[in-house]
């Protein structure tokens, strides 16, 4: 995972061994342009010394001046900040996914609940660049609509004016991500650590040709009036 030291985005990777809230505490002391912080996790879901936080141009050009943009090694705060450059493999396998959000519910959650984590976590890709307001749209289908109860998954697709690595930073900062007031932190487990997947693409199954049958195949001989027969038909069928 490489990493510029000039920022292109607002996305970041902060390398430091404390817990998340001490590392909210350290940031709010320097200053408060800050959002979404989460854990960068193992193949294996093990925890690393990374974490990918929104922060401002601005906040991070201050971070610089103070140091903070070096290395961890010997630094004696146990903090350092990075700007965070996509990968390849940040982006939806082509052919195979699309760039639309799949969001997994955890059992338990409401409509209501599930849309307002959605709307924090976007407002805040909002308000530090990633996308504009109305350029995306959050769809939770229903399994019933007399009961209100949601299908267990929802989705947020894109406008075509919302570039792809604006997309792919979005996602890959909600992934592993909580789901914040809904659970407290007793209730932290695997399922209900806020997922975020690319959406499978459709498969196109091939369009077969019609498959032209002639009067032979059908074991009839065309005689004058079969063929009058046959052209009655045609021309009544016109005509409706």
């Amino acid at each position: 995972m490489e990493q510029d030291s000039k920022a292109t985005s607002p996305l970041y990777v902060i390398y430091s061994g404390k817990s998340l809230d001490d590392i909210r505490d350290f940031l709010a002391n320097l200053g408060n342009d800050f959002a979404e912080l989460r854990v960068v996790r193992k193949p294996n879901r093990e925890g690393t010394n990374r974490s990918l936080v929104l922060l401002t141009p601005q906040f991070y050009e201050s971070l610089r001046a103070k140091g903070y943009d070096k290395y961890n090694d010997g630094f004696s705060d146990d903090f350092s900040v990075r700007p965070y450059n996509l990968h390849d493999s940040d982006h939806p396998k082509s052919g195979s996914q699309t760039y639309t959000w799949y969001i997994p519910i955890p059992e338990g959650l409401s409509k209501h609940e599930v849309k307002t984590v959605l709307d924090l976590k976007l407002e805040s890709l909002v308000k530090f660049g990633l996308f504009e307001a109305q350029s995306y749209q959050i769809n939770i289908p229903l399994k019933s609509r007399e009961t209100g109860d949601h299908d267990g998954y929802a989705i947020v697709s894109f406008k075509d004016s919302v570039s792809r690595d604006a997309i792919a930073a979005g996602r890959l900062l909600c992934h592993d991500s909580r789901w914040g007031a809904c659970f407290d932190k007793s209730q932290y487990d695997e399922t209900n650590i806020f997922k975020c997947w690319w959406f499978k693409a459709k498969e196109r199954k091939p369009v077969s040709k019609p498959k032209v049958v002639s009067a032979k195949d059908l074991g009839i001989k065309l005689t004058p009036d079969v063929f009058k027969i046959l052209s009655d038909i045609i021309h009544d069928a016109d005509d409706e």
